[in-house]
């Protein structure tokens, strides 16, 4: 990156001091040209050769003058180009693009899904995505993904499928099989189908529903 920072400020010298020299050169053909007419014009023979020297030294006097005065204005100019590219350039570097990691943004967002979700109970819903959860949110899936990647769960489904799983838990923690089957339980907290309920269980709690509830209840050997 810094190399081609640099060729392109040399580009740019260059570019920039062709057009000084061009600028340069036209004003000194303007002189030029000023000068040959004084001379064609008026007769240099009746001109005195004392008025000659001192006519044509003022002009000499008057033209590096000139050409001090431009060069130093154009220098003046590509000095402050310069520093304006390179302040640009490291701003460039500071400004941390749209796409990258910023770790604060990052647990914010996370925080505000972990509420979000807990508030509205946004998991008993079988057609809760990480889409609608951006919509909600005003955001993007892809920020969604990498809130919750930068947490325990690595990505929404297993998110997702805590939320549902300890919520199944808190049911039959409470005696939820006394009254209700346990496809009414896993319905109710936003599964589909028993077999995806079943994996998801197995896969958190590290046993099968029946035989956390076999926990709960030892001298109930219901099978689930």
């Amino acid at each position: 990156m810094k190399d081609g920072l640099t060729n392109s400020n040399s580009n740019y010298a260059m570019s920039f001091l062709r057009r000084a020299v061009i600028i340069f050169l036209i004003l000194a053909l303007i002189l030029f040209a000023g000068f040959t007419v004084l001379f064609v014009v008026y007769d240099v023979k009746s001109i005195n050769s004392i008025l000659y020297v001192f006519v044509l030294q003022n002009i000499m006097w008057l033209f590096g003058i000139l050409s001090v005065v431009l060069a130093s204005f154009f220098a003046i100019i590509f000095i402050k180009q310069m520093n304006s590219d390179e302040s640009v350039h490291e701003e460039t570097l500071q400004a941390p693009p749209e796409n990258s990691e910023n770790p604060e943004r990052d647990k914010a967002l996370y925080d505000e899904i972990i509420h979000f979700i807990k508030k509205n109970k946004s998991f008993k819903n079988p057609n809760f995505n990480a889409h609608s959860l951006a919509i909600a949110l005003n955001t993007n899936v892809t920020y969604i993904s990498k809130a919750i990647s930068r947490s325990d769960s690595d990505n929404f489904n297993m998110l997702l499928n805590e939320f549902r799983i300890n919520y199944v838990k808190s049911m039959l923690d409470n005696g939820a099989l006394k009254k209700y089957t346990i496809d009414y339980i896993y319905a109710e907290a936003g599964y589909k189908h028993r077999s995806t309920f079943n994996a998801a269980f197995k896969s958190i709690t590290g046993m099968t529903p029946s035989e956390y509830a076999s926990l709960l209840n030892p001298d109930d050997n219901q099978d689930l």
